[in-house]
């Protein structure tokens, strides 16, 4: 049972977004007025609480079917797991006069997924 921590979630708005009003019931949530950027980030994922993140966004205009829809990314790491199964089976040190702890730690982190639709 591994924890997720370092949660990130990155919204980039078109330039008609005048001003975004969220609230979130786990991390903070912050809207750059200048870049049209909001940033949500969880520094650890709770078993009991599912983060929530809600609010009004408002635009200068209507939106046409030409505009750019948001751009949304996430990023996350899972310490000491491989999601890939993968596991190292010997490691080997060679001409080091101190003594070497041989141990193996692994990390799992997001990658970059585009979704489009």
């Amino acid at each position: 049972d591994k924890r997720i921590e370092g949660i990130g979630i990155t919204v980039r708005f078109s330039q008609n977004v005048t001003t975004v009003h969220m609230n979130a019931n786990v991390g903070d949530a912050v809207f750059n007025q200048n870049s049209k950027v909001l940033t949500w980030t969880i520094d650890r994922l709770g078993k009991t609480l599912s983060p929530n993140l809600g609010g009004t966004i408002a635009l200068a205009r209507p939106i046409s079917n030409h505009e750019q829809k948001p751009e949304v990314s996430a990023s996350w790491k899972i310490p000491a797991y491989s999601i890939s199964g993968m596991r190292v089976a010997n490691v080997s040190i060679f001409n080091e006069t101190y003594k070497v702890h041989k141990g193996m730690r692994s990390v799992t982190r997001a990658g970059k997924f585009s979704i489009r639709t």
